[in-house]
Order: C-alpha cells, then structure tokens, then sequence
C-alpha cells in the first residue's frame, strides 16, 4: 500500500503497532478524525512524503513520537488540532525535525509546543529550506505555529529572500500576533532585517503577547507611528491639566480599593489557571501508574511536573460533576497557609470515554497526611507537633467557614489534612466542598459523602449539612491527635466519640476501646 487516505470520518482508536508493516507507504491522511494515543515514530522510518494527521487526539513528547530525520522529499507535515508537546526545536543529537525540502506547509497549529528561540534550529529550519529550480533560488514552506506556547526570549534569526513569498516563513513567529499566548522577555523578537529584501519589521512582547509592527502589509501589525511634532503651548497646559484630573481619580480609586469592606466573596475563574490537556499529559507522563500518590472512590491524584520544575497534585476525577464550575470558583480564590492551593484546572473531552474529563491541579505536598502520621509512621510525632497541627488545622477550616458564602468540607479527617514541610497542617481534597447559601436557605439539604466515624451522627436525622458538621468532624480528628487511636474500629462498634462520653459521664467502662493500641 502507497496511500492511505480515511480522512473525514469518524474513526477512532488507537493505530495498532502493525501499521509500521506498511514500508512502502508513501501517503498517510488521517485529518479530521477521533484517532488518540501515541503516534508510532517508526512511520518517519518510511519515506512518507504527505502525512496529514490534523484534528485528532494524538498525544506525546514531540522529541518521543517524531525520531529520526524527516525525509527529504517530504512535501507536507500537518500535526495541527493534536496534543503533542515539546520543542521541536531542541534535540540533543542535533536538528532532527528541521526538514530540509519542505514545499507544502508545516502545520503545528493547536498543540503544546513551547520553542524557545535558542534551539540550534532556528526559523529557516522550521519552515523548510530546500534547493530550487524556480529562478535558481531557494523555496520554503509556510510554517504555522499559531496557538502554541512559546518563551522568546532571544532574538530570532530569520533570513528571507526576494523570491520567498510575502516572507511567510519568517513572518509566521508574527502573524501569530495575539494567537500566540503569553511570552517572556522584552524588546524585539525578530530583528529589523528580517523579512523580504529592504523592509524591516520587528516583534515585540506587547501585555504579555507577542505582536508584530512593520511595512510588510496586514501579515503584521500596523506599522509603528511616525514621531510626534512639537506641541504648542496650549496643548502643554492642557496636557498638565488633564493629568492633575488623572492623578486625582487615581487617588480617589485608591482609597475606594484599600477602604475596609464587608466580609470577602469569590472572585471567580479569573484568579485560576486553566491548563491544556498537552501540559497535564506532559506533567503527568501521560498518566502513568507509577506516579499515582492517591486514589479513592471517585479520584485519581497524580504527582506532576510542570514545564517550569513545580511539583503538582493533578486530581482527575472520575465522576462528572455538574458543580465542577463552582468548586473550582470556590477554591481559586483561597489564598491560607493552611489549605491546599488549587493552582488551575483543565477541561477536555475524553475520546475514550466521550465524556468530559474534570481535572484539578494543587500545589504538592509531599510530607503525607495526618492519618499516616498518627497511626502508620516508625516515627510518631511529639505531642508538640500534634498540638500544632491541630492548631493549624482549626485555622485552616476556620478560614473556610468565614467567608460571606461559607465553604464547608464535608470529608474532614486525617487523610484530608496534608503534612506540610515545616510541619503545618493543610486542608486538602475538596471534592465534596458544596457553596452555602444563606441568601435564599438557611440550610443545605442536598447529599452528603462523608466518612463514617466522622460524620455528624445528627445528620441522619436532620439530613441538613452545615459548618456545625465539619466541626464535630474536627473533634473527632482532634481526639485522634491527642490520643493517637484511632476513631472507629473495623468489626466493632466501639467509637472514639462513645469512650470520650463515657469518660466524661464517669460511667464505669473501659477507657481503652477494643483493639486499638494505647502507646
């Protein structure tokens, strides 16, 4: 077989190992389908000449998936609307994925791509330089990066010709213009010789985007203004004018920004990140078990990594939840030393599932939770250190319960508080947090998901939640930090909370509860 051609269908799946049979596939057009996983590389072994995989769900390290050199009689590469991720640009053993006779586009729209301008490939790699008959000069390619994220924090070297058309290789780090997302670094990106012969233009960081400014027509940006003329005398005096008007409102917004307000509400989605699915797979390694550090009934916890070195908690959830908004409204706004913080979330439609996956992300805390300190660890902590943790545990759900719309954990035990690393006490794993309004209802009646032996035993009659029920959930987290027992134990009914009552009733009981060790 020499062409494949099924796109434009609805074909999902996996493409199965033996398609690497396939040595005299010169054609390959897969666009516009559900395909997913990991693209094989031994396909670049073949000498593929049009390989058109656009707008499926493949995903990857481009350096992983795309090995080898791309062959020289490529005539077009279109990974655009996938999930790979990478720099291409950077490879230890050299400029592997700068082809060299790319005729037709090199599409990596839509990905995750970070390249950084000082890779050993620059520019004219990506957009494909290779020998010419037409006038005896060379030809490239138009190279499309839009939606990527990219660091530029060098200046980018890129040459052009008098025969290239409208420069649309260089021009391409360009016309991404506000596509292209947030950047670093300052000053031009692109030095004024690049472009077509005799015109010059340059690219700057513009609030956090690259734009472009020049003569090079509507590819970039309008071009930069000529400087101002002189200005009169009057037009100084009303220049100062307006700016005493200015400095005044200024002032007067101050003040109304810093006057003491009424108890705070959420902010919304506009203090949280939100990730891409290609920076979640990266950070995660695809979801791979050996990096799972927690699961329960409805959530997976993975450590990741991010792009930066900052260590994760990516929580994916395996319900879906048509409160997934306001949980995530709720937590981006919590700013406490003593609760996890959500960082960002992500949203994207599973095409194995056909659902929409749920994703959170926290900060990693990698010291454990309270239930392995208390009961599991060879090092038992000091009373001391189990009095601060209380401590920073009760200032950690108090900080919940005072806002103007209180947040109540509903799932409050040891394995819910994370240790940090200087000992203080984080409240962790709101996935059953629930918003309480008090503006229409006193009282939450909906369902509860709580852990026996720390659910408030009143809620089986009342059926209502509220902060009352994370407190009595405290204490019996609180008893387990003082006494190190545990607070029920299995094939018993023996409760930490009845051998505190009886105490305290002076009833003539044990005061040991049945197989829990007392040292």
């Amino acid at each position: 077989m020499e062409f494949m051609s099924v796109s434009n269908n609805q074909l999902t799946g996996r493409l199965p190992p033996s398609i690497c049979n396939l040595t005299n596939l010169e054609n390959m057009l897969l666009r516009n389908n559900y395909f997913y996983g990991g693209f094989p590389s031994c396909l670049f072994e073949h000498c593929l000449q049009r390989i058109d995989i656009s707008n499926n769900s493949f995903y990857g390290e481009i350096n992983s998936n795309f090995r080898g050199m791309i062959p020289d009689n490529n005539a077009l590469l279109n990974i655009a609307g996938n999930y790979f991720y990478g720099d291409p640009m950077l490879y230890a053993d050299g400029c592997q994925f700068c082809p060299s006779n790319i005729t037709q586009p090199l599409v990596l729209t839509t990905n995750d791509f970070s390249f950084s301008s000082g890779g050993r490939c620059g520019p004219q790699g990506l957009s494909g330089r290779g020998e010419g008959t037409r006038s005896g000069a060379n030809k490239r390619g138009e190279a499309s990066l839009r939606q990527n994220c990219f660091t530029l924090n060098q200046q980018l070297e890129c040459t052009a010709n008098e025969t290239q058309r409208s420069s649309d290789a260089c021009l391409a780090f360009c016309s991404m213009s506000r596509e292209l997302g947030p950047c670093d670094g300052h000053g031009a990106c692109v030095p004024p010789q690049a472009g077509a012969a005799g015109a010059g233009f340059t690219c700057e960081c513009d609030h956090g985007y690259v734009t472009a400014n020049g003569a090079l027509g509507s590819t970039c940006a309008h071009p930069s203004p000529p400087p101002p003329a002189a200005l009169s005398t009057g037009a100084v005096v009303g220049i100062a004018v307006g700016s005493a008007a200015a400095f005044a409102l200024l002032l007067a917004l101050i003040v109304a920004l810093l006057w003491p307000k009424q108890r705070k509400r959420w902010s919304g989605l506009d203090v949280c990140q939100e990730f891409s699915i290609g920076e979640i797979l990266r950070a995660t390694d695809n979801w791979a078990s050996g990096n799972v550090v927690g699961k329960g009934g409805f959530a997976t916890v993975y450590k990741g990594v991010s792009s930066k070195g900052e260590l994760w908690a990516v929580k994916r959830s395996k319900l879906m939840s048509n409160d997934f908004e306001t949980e995530v409204r709720a937590m981006a706004s919590l700013r406490h030393e003593n609760v996890v913080r959500l960082l960002g979330f992500c949203l994207h439609q599973n095409v194995e599932s056909g659902q929409q996956e749920q994703i959170l992300v926290y900060e990693f805390v990698g010291n454990g939770d309270l239930k392995y300190h208390i009961h599991d660890s060879k090092a038992p902590l000091s009373l001391q250190q189990r009095l601060q943790l209380a401590v920073g545990a009760a200032e950690g759900v108090a900080y919940l319960h005072s806002f103007a719309t209180p947040i109540v954990h509903r799932d409050l035990k040891p394995g819910n508080i994370l240790v940090g690393e200087h000992n203080q006490a984080k409240i962790a794993d709101f996935g059953l947090l629930k918003l309480l309004s008090h503006a229409e209802d006193g009282d939450d009646r909906t369902r509860v998901a709580g852990t026996p032996g720390y659910l408030d035993p009143d809620y089986n009659r009342t059926q209502i939640v509220s902060e009352k029920s994370d407190v009595y959930s405290f204490g019996v987290v609180l008893l387990e930090l003082l006494t190190r027992q545990k607070a029920a134990v299995e094939g018993t009914d023996s409760h930490i909370s009845d051998w505190v009552s009886g105490v305290h009733a002076c009833q003539p009981h044990s005061t040991t509860l049945v197989g829990v060790p007392t040292n």
